[in-house]
């Protein structure tokens, strides 16, 4: 997880979350309407550096959060096994979500920059000083109560450590690249 985002508080503020394929674990924050935490699970949230940017004892949660389309819909969106942050930065790892199966492109150099969810709903994403990033916000009463959220993230435990290349036989020898 980088936590080089952290710091650029003047950059991505609250509407915003940032999209990171270094990330393995979203990080649900201050935009984040919390229905539920593992008060019986922690976790402890590392930063580019083992010991800056290190939070212990944080609780694994599901979480919903409201996005504006381009159309003007109004869609909510729920991330599960997320760390429940409650204050500051959301963070949307781009492993977890396309895990669930959501194509996700956050590249700004080809295509569509956009998460591109199961169910067709096109989300839009937006690069800015080095950062992808998506609008979100926290949703409100009304919105909780009117919609049903699509689920970002798989509801079942997530555990990236078991995440691996599924051809374990690759040959990452770099030595033979201009050979």
């Amino acid at each position: 997880m980088c936590a080089v985002i952290v710091r650029n508080a003047r950059i991505v503020d609250a509407k915003f979350a940032v999209v990171d394929s270094g990330a393995d674990t979203c990080l649900l924050g201050s935009n984040f309407h919390i229905e539920s935490q593992d008060t019986m699970r922690t976790v402890e949230v590392l930063g580019f550096n083992n010991e800056r940017g290190k939070e212990t004892g944080k609780h694994l949660g599901s979480g919903i959060c409201a996005m504006d389309l381009p159309s003007n819909e109004t869609i909510l969106l729920q991330v599960n096994e997320g760390v429940v942050m409650q204050t500051g930065k959301t963070l949307l790892s781009v492993n977890q979500v396309r895990h669930f199966g959501h194509a996700v492109c956050p590249r700004r150099y080809r295509g569509t920059q956009a998460i591109t969810t199961t169910h067709g709903h096109i989300l839009p994403l937006s690069y800015r000083s080095a950062l992808c990033r998506i609008t979100l916000c926290k949703p409100t009463k009304k919105e909780l109560d009117s919609y049903i959220p699509e689920e970002l993230t798989n509801p079942m435990p997530w555990n990236p450590t078991l995440e691996y290349d599924s051809d374990p036989s690759f040959d990452h020898n770099l030595a033979n690249v201009n050979t």
